[in-house]
């Protein structure tokens, strides 16, 4: 199973989100060297994590949104500009800056990031993108060690790829998950009981509301 079909959970906390994004940009830029900006309390001009992608001289950067955003809210497009327009001022000046984000992918902000960024390019300022947590997530699927490190709930030593033993869905559970009770009763009373024949039931609904969640939970 590859790493990046599971169902990862954002962190609870911006302290957790922020350790996670250091890890994952230190991994993405192959810098060692990359850094946490600051401490806590301090002015940090927009900018969490820093460092040179790729063994250069220029730096990159990335804002945790996890300080405001933690799994269920969303970014907006005023904070993407005002992050913007605080990272302006680190020092040394970027060549490229990330908002990194618990949100859920937003279409109409990733438009209005593209149009930015643009914009910026054709002035010769620094670069801008979004990463939501699909995007933080598809990344980590395709760094294990990094999954393993973060989330060593979901892995057993004998089978480090795969979730621990007796379960062999392609996602893994949210040890976060609550509520749902009449769903999963519903569920039990759907699929259990003293039947002969297979059973199936279907879960529908709009998209983003649970549905696999809902399932792997019952499993």
């Amino acid at each position: 199973m590859d790493a990046s079909q599971t169902q990862l959970p954002p962190p609870t906390n911006w302290q957790d989100f922020e350790f996670l994004c250091h890890l994952l940009w230190r991994d993405i830029w192959q810098d060692p060297a990359a850094k946490k900006n600051g401490r806590s309390g301090q002015k940090d001009f927009g900018v969490d994590v820093y460092g040179c992608p790729q063994g250069g001289s220029e730096y990159a950067g990335v804002q945790c949104k996890g300080k405001e955003n933690i799994a269920d809210k969303n970014l907006t497009e005023k904070q993407l500009r005002d992050e913007i327009k605080k990272s302006e001022e680190f020092e040394p000046k970027l060549t490229s800056f990330i908002l990194a984000t618990s949100g859920q992918r937003d279409a109409k902000l990733q438009k209005v990031a593209r149009s930015i960024d643009q914009e910026r390019k054709k002035k010769g300022l620094f670069s801008v993108d979004i990463f939501f947590w699909e995007d933080i997530r598809e990344a980590l699927g395709l760094r294990v060690h990094l999954c393993k490190q973060l989330y060593p709930q979901f892995f057993s030593e004998e089978t480090p790829f795969r979730p621990a033993t007796k379960w062999n869905l392609d996602y893994f559970q949210n040890p976060s998950f609550t509520g749902r009770i009449n769903e999963l009763a519903e569920l039990r009373r759907a699929l259990e009981g003293d039947r002969r024949a297979a059973v199936t039931q279907a879960i529908h609904g709009q998209g983003g509301v649970g549905k696999t969640q809902l399932a792997i939970e019952y499993a």
